[in-house]
């Protein structure tokens, strides 16, 4: 499947402020090299017309180191998933990105590489933005260099207080979908405290999609941050 967890994405680049009594951060914490955030998930995978319904528990280690990409110094973000299906199956993936921060703060995303195999994203996307506030919209279309045409449609919907095992934060609510010409489709929300840098500390969505085996497959994933080395501002 080639595109982007969706565990990252979302927002634009406008500042502003909270509602509601709420204030979340306003200005994005940029991801730094030795960066990690360890998440909590679980949900349920199910085949649309078939008996396959499993649910199944999920670790994710997201880390940032540094490299030099084509001549330039980039992050490197690493997904580490492990995925435990109740049918007693476990799944491992691994995947990097390649990310730098442009002229304005926006964490851009320039490709991936996922078993092995780089692929660049043409045009980039924002990936962060270095401003948020409650009424950030934003647009994007890219394809990537193996030709899977890619649209991420994200807003921010408000502000909300979330409480996660490592304290409570006022956070950006992100609406989201995202449509691949591979008939990968992702609908969720995320909730964002901009100076903990490149984490959403909770997240719901859900994916569907096209199975080698030529089925159609939903998964619904709920998901919390459970710790990071970053420190909170």
């Amino acid at each position: 499947m080639e595109e982007r967890p969706l565990l990252f994405r979302g927002g634009s680049n406008s500042g502003g402020s909270g509602s509601g009594g709420v204030t979340p951060a306003t200005h994005l914490q940029s991801p730094r090299p030795g960066d990690t955030y360890n998440y909590t998930l679980s949900g349920k995978l199910q085949g649309v017309g078939t008996n396959v319904s499993y649910s199944f528990t999920d670790s994710l280690v997201a880390g940032y180191s540094q490299t030099n990409y084509s001549g330039v110094n980039v992050l490197i973000a690493n997904y580490a998933y492990n995925l435990n299906l109740s049918n007693g199956q476990s799944i491992a993936v691994n995947t990097q990105y390649v990310e730098s921060s442009d002229t304005s703060g926006d964490v851009m995303a320039y490709g991936f590489s996922q078993n092995g195999a780089l692929a660049t994203y043409n045009p980039p996307i924002i990936d962060l933005p270095a401003a948020w506030s409650n009424t950030l919209s934003l647009d994007q279309q890219t394809t990537t260099s193996s030709g899977v045409s890619d649209v991420v449609i994200s807003s921010v919907v408000g502000a909300e207080n979330v409480s996660t095992p490592i304290g409570n934060f006022a956070c950006s609510k992100v609406n989201y979908s995202e449509n691949t010409s591979t008939s990968t489709n992702t609908n969720g929300t995320l909730w964002y405290p901009p100076e903990m840098g490149a984490a959403p500390i909770k997240l719901s969505e859900t994916v569907t999609l096209v199975g080698s085996d030529g089925n159609t497959y939903t998964g619904t994933v709920n998901g919390v941050l459970s710790s990071t080395n970053v420190p909170i501002s």
